[in-house]
């Protein structure tokens, strides 16, 4: 998905993070990747209010992003559940969200066009929407 958001250099440039993950890949992804998240402009000051530790990124990446796995744990759940995916999520795919919301008896799963990895930054008047007539 980052390359259909960003052309082959945002596939690059998120391959060789994930792949082998340094903080000057880091570095570039948040240049690069980061902005394609989201289908709608980011706030500018968002990363300003972050405390970034890139260390701890690429730990987590290099180690538990690509081996914790709780999906036989998903089916434990028993209170009601809203899902809400965009499908232009770089991270979560739409099948990501799929496979949870079918391991999770009696959820509820929302696809939101044209959104992306924050589904409440991109659309966030149908998510707030969609959240209130779930809780109703």
């Amino acid at each position: 998905m980052f390359e259909h958001r960003g052309g082959e250099r945002a596939r690059a440039v998120a391959e060789r993070y994930f792949r082998t993950p340094t903080e000057e890949d880091l570095a570039e992804f948040m240049a690069t990747c980061f902005p394609l998240l989201n289908t709608t402009r980011q706030d500018p000051d968002m990363l300003a209010r972050v405390i970034l530790r890139p260390e701890v990124d690429v730990y987590f990446t290099r180690g538990e992003f690509f081996s914790y796995d709780w999906s036989g744990e998903l089916d434990r759940i028993r209170c009601p559940t809203l899902i809400l995916a965009g499908e232009l999520d770089p991270v979560t795919t739409v099948a990501d969200h799929e496979e949870m919301a079918a391991a999770i008896n009696g959820s509820t799963l929302r696809v939101f066009a044209e959104a992306g990895h924050g589904v409440f930054r991109d659309r966030p008047k149908e998510a707030l929407t969609v959240i209130r007539e779930f809780v109703r």
